[in-house]
């Protein structure tokens, strides 16, 4: 260490004291202070880029500037950049390694700016770093020895005292490429603040105002945490900006004391926070995403955080999937093997109609899929059902159906254990021209079945080949080769098993006089009309009446009545 009062210009030749290096009027009558080695060498385990570099050398006058960041110039021309702010700050603070700054300050460890000229003077060995505040200055350079046998340099800060003090701070980096000092020219731009070149219009912000969004000025977008930019996204020209600390994100990330680029992982967890803290919130911020987007998409193609924002099953309405219409659909998959048949052909349909594929998490932006198709569809083969004049079973056709089902679970258990805890339903139509358009109606591989009114008066063979036919449209359409093997092997299985037929007619037989007899009381019913006085009848002539109805009707008049009372 060395210590003197002189002047640079006249004494330090002289007693070979180090010389201040730069030349210019401001530093023209400097005091020598003190020369101090580093702990800190060519050795650090760090290898920053020019654009690393560049951000934590302006990181003090950032962090000393919080509120008024515009008060910071930068000038930058070949191998010479000067960096001058109006706030002034502790020299000695660059020495050693510690930092008494808050959590609203980017640099918390008092190590980026030794890191940052450590990387620099690596590189450039014959680089001039220094820094003016106040009534000093530090010349920042290597040591003219290295460490034993090796060739590791320490840094030497070289401190001066000007002979009045100057208003702010300055920071002088020469003899350096020109691309790093075009780094240092746009390196505020890695910080955020109000006017961030990188940020144009805002476009959507959280409740609290924490979480920012803003047109991008360029082609990429760029995501900022905390006050210092951490990545771009490629193709989503918006600026996210988290002005708040979130504990998922500090995991990952309280080893990172570089504050590098967020890798996959830790920008999974980055768009997952703005998913679930803001974007289900707000479907307008989701309409704005989509909206920088659309270039992706329109193209089928997909982004990371669009993908993170469905998987919050955010609540979307029309002016969220009236962007899709119906030139776009949401590819979907299903486990089983026939329904996946029929949804590819189903999105093989819609590939030649020129509707383009997006990826399955587009269904939660209301974008239609095969699976939500086939259920409209579903839907509206019931609603054309229930105005054509499809019925629920009458209780002596559900005693009807009873038999057919044990004589379908004899001869072909297969084909009833195929349903699962999903059994079929059943519907009757009056007449068979009805059951045309019903069956017509329904999708592929339904569980819905329909009976013409006419089976429940055949005879037995005749109703179960109807039966077990209509029930074998699990496994396909007719002429399908699922539905014809099925129906050839059900053929092969009564064929088998005709013994056993004898056991089924009996009941059956009973059961179609039950049905004719049910049918004969609802046509006399019927002709008379409103002749009939409801209050007349007598109690088993009403009990009567109750048992012809359909159970789910006389559940529904039930439930009316309970209504009643309690109003």
């Amino acid at each position: 260490m060395f210590s003197a009062n002189v002047e640079w210009n006249v004494t330090c030749e002289k007693q070979m004291l180090p010389k201040f290096p730069v030349r210019t009027k401001e530093f023209s009558k400097l005091k020598f202070v003190r020369s101090q080695e580093s702990s800190v060498t060519t050795a650090w385990g760090v290898d920053w880029s020019d654009s690393m570099i560049a951000r934590d050398l302006l990181q003090n006058f950032y962090d000393s500037h919080l509120s008024n960041v515009q008060d910071i110039s930068i000038t930058a021309e070949g191998a010479s950049a000067t960096v001058v702010g109006k706030v002034s700050f502790d020299l000695n603070k660059l020495f050693y390694l510690a930092s008494e700054k808050t959590e609203e300050h980017v640099g918390q460890y008092g190590e980026g700016f030794k890191a940052a000229i450590a990387c620099l003077l690596r590189r450039h060995p014959e680089a001039i770093v220094v820094a003016q505040s106040g009534n000093g200055a530090v010349n920042v350079r290597l040591a003219e020895r290295e460490l034993g046998n090796s060739s590791v340099q320490p840094l030497v800060y070289d401190f001066y005292e000007l002979p009045t003090e100057c208003i702010g701070s300055k920071l002088i980096i020469q003899k350096v490429t020109s691309d790093l000092t075009a780094e240092i020219s746009c390196a505020l731009s890695q910080f955020w603040h109000d006017g961030n070149s990188l940020s144009g219009e805002l476009l959507a912000r959280s409740p609290d105002g924490k979480l920012s969004v803003f047109q991008s000025t360029n082609e990429k977008g760029h995501l900022f945490y905390r006050g210092l930019k951490r990545g771009e996204m490629s193709g989503l020209p918006l600026v996210l900006v988290c002005e708040k600390a979130y504990q998922q994100i500090e995991r990952k990330t309280t080893q990172d004391r570089d504050r590098k680029a967020f890798d996959d992982v830790v920008l999974g967890t980055f768009y997952s926070v703005w998913a679930n803290n803001f974007f289900k919130h707000d479907w307008r911020a989701i309409g704005v995403v989509l909206d920088a987007a659309k270039p992706l998409w329109q193209n089928g193609k997909s982004h990371a955080l669009l993908s993170a924002i469905a998987s919050k099953r955010p609540r979307v309405g029309t002016l969220i999937s009236d962007r899709f219409a119906d030139d776009y659909f949401a590819v979907c998959k299903s486990t089983d093997p026939m329904t996946q048949m029929r949804i590819t052909a189903k999105e093989g349909e819609w590939k030649a109609a020129g509707r383009t594929a997006l990826p399955a998490y587009f269904s939660a932006f209301g974008v239609e899929n095969a699976e939500v198709f086939f259920q409209k569809q579903v839907k509206q083969a019931e609603k054309e059902a229930e105005r054509n004049g499809r019925r629920s079973l009458s209780p002596t056709e559900t005693a009807s159906k009873q038999i057919l089902d044990d004589a379908v679970q004899e001869f072909a258990p297969e084909i009833w254990e195929s349903f699962g805890s999903r059994r079929p339903s059943y519907s009757v139509a009056e007449t068979e021209t009805l059951l045309g358009q019903f069956k017509k109606a329904l999708p592929y591989r339904t569980s819905q079945v329909f009976l013409s009114a006419s089976v429940f008066e055949s005879d037995l063979a005749s109703a179960l080949a109807t039966f077990l036919h209509e029930h074998t449209h699990i496994y396909g359409y007719d002429g399908g080769r699922e539905f014809t093997d099925a129906l050839t092997w059900l053929i092969a299985s009564v064929i088998r098993n005709r013994s056993s037929l004898d056991r089924f007619e009996k009941s059956w037989n009973q059961a179609i006089r039950k049905v004719k007899t049910e049918r004969n009381a609802k046509k006399t019913w019927q002709s008379k009309g409103q002749k009939i006085d409801i209050a007349s009848l007598s109690e088993p002539e009403m009990r009567r009446v109750l048992q012809l109805l359909p159970p789910v009707q006389v559940r529904r008049l039930v439930e009316r009545l309970d209504e009643e009372k309690q109003q």
